[in-house]
């Protein structure tokens, strides 16, 4: 199970079953509003945890590239809180993204 705060919700990624858990089509990310969750400061370029900072101009194949991860993975990752997110979108200063476990 995945789960992540952003923006004052938390999001949690969960599967049918252990058979289809790698299925995409049988996964369900819940959006859930989190009154006191608070976001630590973060560094632009640099990753906390499964989450990596944006630098100004960013685009998510430049991050994947930079740490070694599938930009396709990492684009649907974080597709669901950032609408019509592309490979070769340009990220603002301080843009959280999720970087997906491979």
């Amino acid at each position: 199970m995945l789960s992540f705060a952003r923006n004052g919700y938390i999001f949690v990624q969960v599967g049918l079953d252990a058979e289809n858990a790698e299925n995409a089509e049988h996964r369900v990310l819940l959006k859930l509003l989190a009154k006191q969750v608070k976001e630590p400061k973060r560094e632009p370029g640099t990753m906390m945890g499964q989450e990596y900072c944006a630098r100004n101009n960013e685009t998510p194949q430049m991050i994947a590239d930079e740490i070694s991860v599938n930009v396709k993975a990492l684009v649907e990752l974080n597709r669901v809180v950032y609408t019509g997110l592309q490979k070769h979108s340009k990220l603002q200063t301080g843009t959280i993204i999720m970087i997906p476990e491979e």
